[in-house]
């Protein structure tokens, strides 16, 4: 019989099409908040986004950043300032995005772990609106 207590939760690196561009994401089977996959809201956003680049010449702060498959895109079409933020998971979520972002021939921008809800710490600085 399996031993059922040795879940392995390895990752896969595949190759989708994000927006107008190719890019090699590693995704896994779970995370504790769902930041392991990418998300289909990803590929109606980077749509958005390069249609409507015109509108965001500033800097972004992509919350739920999970695999950082959007900031990836984001970056490569001209985007250069952005910030990621996802639960404060001990380093996982920001572990595969930094991964991710230099599979993909970037380096990584600054994460920010930060769990919704659990208030911000004045120590990490503050961040401006868009409106």
């Amino acid at each position: 019989s399996e031993d059922d207590s040795q879940f392995n939760n390895k990752g896969e690196s595949q190759t989708l099409t994000v927006g107008s561009k190719q890019l090699l994401i590693r995704q896994f089977a779970w995370h504790q908040a769902n930041a392991n996959q990418v998300w289909p809201g990803t590929f109606i956003l980077a749509n958005f986004m390069e249609k409507h680049a015109d509108r965001y010449n500033t800097s972004l702060l992509e919350l739920g950043s999970a695999t950082a498959a959007l900031t990836i895109y984001l970056r490569l079409i001209g985007f250069n300032r952005i910030i990621t933020s996802d639960i404060d998971d001990g380093g996982e979520v920001a572990e595969n995005g930094d991964f991710n972002t230099l599979q993909n021939g970037l380096e990584p921008v600054v994460h920010i772990p930060h769990t919704w809800g659990t208030g911000w710490q004045r120590s990490m600085g503050s961040l401006d609106t868009a409106k």
